[in-house]
């Protein structure tokens, strides 16, 4: 067993032995993710379909790969690959509904985006502001690409974010559980800082 084990093994065993029964409301843990590890995780992700569709555009929407992350203060920027197939733009003109069927369609865009968190939803949203485009389309000409990147600036992408499996453990005749709740998620220069809030249970 490895020391950080033992250690934490102790720490709950001293913790059962002399809490009371019932609810116990923790002070919020501050944890910061550094950008290498979240660009890892998030290229392992890939592809990663973009359930929510801005308004005006029908289709399926993938982000294929993401390069160049950074993190500053109050924003993030990265380049992104996104596919999508059967693609068609909505407008409409005069009380008319028009329908461009685009098909297939490749943009390769560096954008800077925003994050805002619901803690009640548990949900982040990430608002696009894209910055240049490298390429657009290999189905399409590039007006229509420029017309899906101008549909994708400036929306809010929600993205809900699952539930914290909760701790558990038992000795000297009691339980412990920990539920662990996101309270906020901001972005700092280098990485990403998550709150969580803890609240133990002991029975």
């Amino acid at each position: 067993m490895s020391l950080h084990r033992i250690l934490a093994s102790l720490g709950l065993t001293l913790l059962l032995s002399f809490a009371p029964a019932g609810v116990i409301a923790q002070e919020s843990i501050s944890l910061f993710i550094p950008q290498a590890l979240i660009e890892k995780a998030a290229k392992k992700a890939m592809p990663l379909e973009i359930k929510t569709a801005p308004s005006g555009v029908e289709g399926r929407i993938r982000v294929v790969n993401i390069s160049n992350l950074r993190f500053a203060g109050n924003h993030l920027s990265c380049r992104l690959r996104l596919h999508g197939r059967n693609m068609a733009i909505l407008s409409e003109i005069g009380g008319h509904q028009i329908r461009l069927n685009v098909g297939s369609l490749d943009l390769d865009f560096s954008t800077k985006a925003q994050l805002r968190f619901d803690p009640t939803k548990q949900i982040l949203y990430i608002r696009p502001l894209v910055q240049n485009v490298y390429q657009s389309g290999n189905a399409g000409n590039a007006e229509t690409g420029q017309a899906l990147i101008a549909l994708l600036n400036g929306q809010e992408f929600p993205v809900q974010l699952e539930k914290i499996q909760p701790f558990m453990a038992k000795t000297t005749g009691k339980t412990i559980m920990v539920n662990t709740k996101v309270l906020n998620i901001k972005t700092k220069t280098g990485g990403l800082q998550i709150s969580l809030q803890p609240v133990i249970t002991v029975r």
